[in-house]
């Protein structure tokens, strides 16, 4: 098995320097540390550009890396900031890069999960980002945001911990302080997308409850309560939906002031109902629709739990195609709609068993009016309008292919 070893390293280490790059993106995590020492040494020794990328990248020794890293060459510098398996970086090296402001070296840094950590290494690094401490105390806002805005693509903020215990040991610190942000933060239209972007990502602690009560919530609401110039809640770029990610910290707070939101006189709080509430019904789906319209909708049809049960979620379809809005607004809903309602049949097959049986009576269809039949029938008249509209995008895509055709020809 030892000689088969020392065989195969020795014919990877003179491969062709694409298949190394290839052969390591996807095989490096899973080799035996005798193979990469021997590799790696090997392939140090080749001065061929991708396999220095290589290296760079997915190198396990502290040594090569940081010395590609010093290298100064750009690309060997971004790959050694992407890599996932060397624990290279120091704080002082982390410092200077942050006092560098290169963009690119910023959003490789500040992305990879690794740095920051899955062995929280330099977790209190990214804790003192979010509280604004330390070095961070001497960048510009604009920078402080850019950061921000680039941690919302690490998963390290994606992961809550395993059990709620370790939490408390750890005391949850890095998502608190993620939470508390727009407490702080500065209030204008940049910061607004960028908390939007990162907590729509981030998961909630599971100590919230006793590190803010419901008025460190309602004051953080109220900071952002500013009328929405962006309408589109779909697309996560409004004050109202700011104020609606806020809210979810009520679900960790207190269950019964999570219920509460329902009756809201704020529509982003409702939202917030909607999209994490857990047993919805058909008579209460009606009342919501009644009061909200696409409010209701553009939030529900994001919620795995109206897609459970056969007559909740024909509801919220006959409600999704009443909807009298923009047309592209609605394709974006009916795409979301659809993208949920196979993952709930790829998670529970059991639930669609009877598909093809007509809507049942239900204990929790107490209204027991059918929808309007003018839902249907403007359903299939959007449907139509969508299908033109698809027709005449797909015309002008033509006419320009040929006009780029003619002039390349001349």
């Amino acid at each position: 098995m030892a000689d088969e070893r020392i065989i195969n390293t020795e014919i990877l280490a003179n491969s062709p320097p694409n298949f190394i790059y290839k052969w390591m993106k996807k095989n490096y995590h899973n080799i035996p540390n005798i193979i990469v020492d021997d590799l790696e040494s090997k392939l140090s020794l080749r001065s061929d550009p991708i396999i220095k990328i290589a290296l760079a990248r997915f190198a396990y020794d502290e040594t090569i890396v940081k010395s590609l890293y010093e290298s100064k060459d750009k690309v060997l510098m971004i790959a050694a900031l992407m890599n996932k398996n060397s624990a290279w970086l120091t704080e002082d090296y982390i410092k200077q890069i942050i006092l560098n402001n290169n963009k690119n070296e910023l959003y490789a840094l500040f992305t990879n999960d690794n740095v920051f950590g899955r062995d929280r290494t330099n977790e209190a690094f990214l804790i003192k980002l979010y509280k604004r401490e330390e070095i961070f105390k001497e960048i510009t806002d604009d920078q402080w945001c850019e950061l921000i805005t680039y941690t919302s693509e690490n998963n390290l903020i994606k992961e809550r911990r395993e059990h709620p215990l370790e939490a408390l040991d750890n005391n949850d610190e890095l998502f608190e302080a993620i939470w508390k942000l727009p407490g702080y933060a500065p209030i204008n239209d940049k910061w607004m997308f960028a908390l939007n972007h990162l907590l729509s990502k981030a998961a909630l602690p599971y100590t919230i409850a006793f590190h803010m009560n419901e008025k460190d919530i309602i004051e953080m609401i109220k900071r952002w309560g500013i009328d929405d110039k962006f309408p589109n809640y779909v697309s996560d770029l409004s004050y109202s939906n700011l104020r609606s990610s806020i809210a979810r910290l009520y679900r960790a707070q207190s269950s019964e002031k999570f219920l509460e939101l329902v009756n809201s006189n704020d529509a982003a709080l409702r939202r917030t109902f909607y999209r994490y509430s857990t047993h919805p019904r058909v008579d209460k789906m009606k009342l919501y629709f009644e009061k909200d319209k696409e409010d209701f909708v553009s939030a529900a049809v994001n919620n795995i739990h109206y897609y459970t049960d056969k007559n909740i979620r024909e509801t919220l379809r006959l409600q999704l195609f009443s909807l009298n809005i923009d047309i592209a607004f609605l394709h974006t809903l009916s795409s979301i709609y659809g993208m949920m309602l196979e993952r709930c049949k790829a998670e529970s097959p059991e639930l669609f068993t009877d598909e093809s049986d007509e809507i049942s009576s239900s204990a929790d269809l107490t209204d027991s009016e059918s929808e309007p039949q003018s839902a249907q029938s403007n359903h299939n008249e959007i449907l139509s309008k969508m299908s033109q509209l698809n027709e005449k995008v797909s015309a002008i895509f033509l006419l320009l292919l040929i006009g780029l055709i003619i002039l390349y020809f001349k």
